[in-house]
């Protein structure tokens, strides 16, 4: 049936669905959150429900479950792991149940029902929408060299250098995107000794991440006086992925060519270093909120909520140190107010920052921008149709019909002759005289 056939209230229903559905995406995202994971793409399952948070009992918490949450936070649902038992932490507050076939589209469309009694915060469940940016190089002079570190059992550690060789060292420029020409494998702490866990790393050269190869302890039989490095090709692929939370490249901006968190808790807070003229800088704590809300914009992270450190409060950084000032609109750090601090400065004053929690990837910010703005559009167009649509279905097709009949046969009358049929003869009467 073509459009202008529809029926008016077919339009109307749509509109009044559009409308709906608006309604739900526009609240989607504001209502469920994953909190106190490694990365913005896992964490402990927290549900907005009759004005405060909410955690989840993970009685019946299944992969169904886990695919609808990460559905309604913009994450693809592949490679979704379900946790349970408070992996992320136990939470607070009210706890709810639910109940999902998959197909949902947000945690709300799921039966809910309360778990207070019946559940603790100890069963508080959690998911991995994604898998994380496992490996980061670390107080190197650019972005694509430095100490080799990977995140394994929820943990970073370094890598010995007693099988560190080219193979090794290509796996780890593949899987951050760089080129894996003109390679060059470090030794013996080239860029500086690490803490935590050594691990020891074999690989045969064509793996695609180091998860591939085969990976041993390493603090038996290793001191990070052997923590190995990389320094990668420049080439960096245009396939790597935006949602890079470990160590985030954002592009050479006046002089600033990268902005990393270091030593915190969360990828989301830390001590802030510059990559400044070819060496990593900390930052004085003469700075002020703008200035940190700057730093968590250009890291992808909230601006809501941020809290600025100072003190050395995640620990004494080293190298130069810069004093930044920013109004607090500019997206990057280079659109501010950058002078050197060593001579009113020092270590004991490296600024850090705590961002927003909630961190979307500009790739997830993509896409629902698109169903956002898509919806939208179909929403003004079923508004345009039933103008349309209605103004023509005023007047039946019957009615119109007759009326146009109508119409001609008063305007035209010489287009119907008149009728035919002979007409009756004279009848003779006769007439008494």
């Amino acid at each position: 049936m073509a459009p202008g056939n529809m029926p008016c209230s077919f339009w109307w229903r749509l509109i009044v669905v559009l409308f709906w559905l608006n309604s739900v995406y526009s609240q989607a995202t504001d209502s469920v959150r994953l909190v106190n994971g490694p990365s913005p793409s896992e964490g402990r399952v927290e549900i907005l429900y009759n004005g405060q948070w909410n955690t989840i009992c993970d009685d019946y918490w299944h992969l169904e479950e886990a695919q609808v949450v990460c559905r309604q936070l913009g994450y693809s649902t592949d490679n979704i792991v379900a946790r349970s038992l408070a992996f992320y932490g136990r939470g607070s507050g009210p706890i709810q149940r639910a109940q999902c076939d998959g197909w949902e589209f947000t945690l709300e469309s799921c039966t809910l029902t309360s778990g207070d009694y019946a559940c603790g915060h100890y069963q508080d469940a959690g998911v991995r929408c994604e898998e994380p940016y496992s490996v980061r190089l670390v107080n190197g002079p650019s972005p694509s060299e430095g100490r080799v570190e990977i995140l394994y059992n929820g943990q970073w550690n370094t890598i010995c250098d007693d099988n560190w060789n080219y193979d090794e060292a290509e796996i780890v420029c593949r899987q951050l995107g760089y080129g894996t020409d003109n390679v060059t494998p470090r030794s013996l702490a080239y860029y500086g000794e690490g803490s935590g866990p050594i691990q020891r790393v074999h690989c045969w050269g064509w793996e695609d991440s180091w998860e591939s190869c085969t990976v041993s302890s390493g603090d038996s039989s290793c001191g990070h006086y052997e923590d190995a490095g990389v320094r990668c090709g420049t080439d960096v692929s245009t396939t790597l992925d935006p949602f890079q939370w470990l160590t985030t490249t954002t592009g050479y901006y006046g002089g600033i060519y990268d902005v990393r968190l270091v030593n915190g808790p969360s990828p989301s807070e830390g001590r802030v270093e510059i990559l400044y003229n070819g060496q990593w800088n900390t930052i004085c704590d003469t700075w002020n909120p703008e200035t940190a809300q700057v730093v968590c914009r250009q890291l992808g992270y909230d601006t809501d909520n941020v809290v600025p450190r100072g003190y050395a409060y995640y620990g004494e950084g080293s190298g130069p140190i810069q004093q930044v000032q920013c109004s607090g609109w500019e997206y990057t750090l280079d659109h501010c107010s950058l002078s050197s601090g060593d001579s009113v400065c020092r270590h004991i004053e490296d600024a850090g920052v705590k961002c927003g929690t909630s961190g979307t990837s500009p790739r997830v910010i993509g896409s629902m921008s698109f169903v956002g703005v898509s919806l939208f559009l179909l929403t003004i167009i079923a508004i345009v149709a039933v103008v349309f649509v209605c103004n023509q279905q005023k007047i039946s097709p019957s009615a119109a019909m007759g009326m146009q009949q109508l119409t001609t046969l008063t305007t035209n009358p010489a287009l119907h002759p008149a009728s035919t049929m002979p007409m009756p003869a004279p009848v003779c009467v006769d007439v008494p005289v």
